[in-house]
């Protein structure tokens, strides 16, 4: 997500991006040590990202103790657009996705 995020900020600032309505917005401020924010939609936004910090908690399972990495991500959606459910199941592959990853 990272280096998507970079290479689209890059084509933005050389101007190569044109904005279109109903797009996606993705905002992530884990990089200033923020744990959970709720982002701002807006308008012809239809959707916006959320993501904070990566951190390292405990959470105690049925076989005792166990370190993990976890990562909040708040997704603010126009149900004009939208509907919650999808917004859910986004999220839910969205988790899948990244706990499968190497």
């Amino acid at each position: 997500v990272a280096a998507l995020l970079r290479a689209a900020a890059d084509a933005a600032r050389q101007g190569r991006v044109v904005a279109t309505p109903g797009g996606f917005t993705l905002s992530s401020l884990g990089s200033l040590g923020i744990d959970q924010f709720d982002p701002i939609l807006y308008a012809p936004q239809i959707a916006t990202l959320g993501l904070g910090r990566l951190r390292r908690t405990l959470e105690l399972t049925d076989s005792g103790i166990q370190a993990r990495e976890v990562m909040t991500a708040t997704l603010v959606i126009d149900h004009r657009a939208l509907d919650g459910a999808d917004g859910a199941r986004f999220l839910a592959d969205l988790q899948a996705s990244l706990v499968a990853a190497p």
